[in-house]
């Protein structure tokens, strides 16, 4: 092992004394600064009940607003589940903002709920897309139809920055233009 280390400090000392320039610009560069960097995840989930494991999750998470797009029925799955009275008991014990964004046939549900904060999908948006966005940090999406059966319906978590701002910009888009 001593005699590498030897032979490669010789080398170095060798292309040192051949391209000085180059030893000026390395030591010119500033020294990185490690910075803790959040992995960027997905986690699938095959079957209601996981997807719905992981939702239970996230009233504990929240620390400012939650975003829920939903149609009818998974709005009224959201209530029968106990996710929507965990997040406007929250809601109400901590001031965070719960904003439900439905479609036209769900008028009568979010009414019911006494949720503060509801909005109409334009009737143009059929299906309604079904998501969780938590300060626009993570995400649960729902990728299989809403009439699918309980087993085969599908979700997909991420964290992943990007995919969160994409749902972010198109949420508060229809949030502005809607009623």
């Amino acid at each position: 092992i001593e005699k590498i280390i030897a032979l490669e400090k010789e080398r170095i000392s060798l292309t040192e004394k051949k391209s000085p320039h180059k030893f000026e610009i390395w030591n010119s560069i500033p020294p990185t600064i490690e910075k803790e960097i959040p992995i960027m995840q997905f986690q699938i989930f095959e079957g209601i009940d996981q997807a719905y494991g992981k939702m239970n999750e996230i009233p504990e998470k929240i620390e400012n607003e939650i975003s829920i797009m939903a149609s009818q029925l998974n709005l009224a799955r959201l209530d029968q589940e106990g996710i929507l009275d965990k997040l406007l008991e929250k809601e109400k014990e901590i001031g965070i903002s719960v904003k439900l964004l439905v479609d036209l046939e769900a008028e009568k549900l979010a009414k019911n709920m006494n949720a503060k904060h509801v909005r109409f999908l334009p009737p143009s948006i059929k299906p309604a897309p079904h998501f969780l966005l938590v300060d626009n940090k993570e995400v649960i999406f729902f990728t299989s139809k809403e009439d699918a059966p309980r087993k085969q319906m599908s979700a997909i978590w991420t964290n992943y920055e990007v995919f969160n701002k994409a749902l972010s910009i198109m949420f508060n888009k229809l949030w502005n233009n809607s009623k």
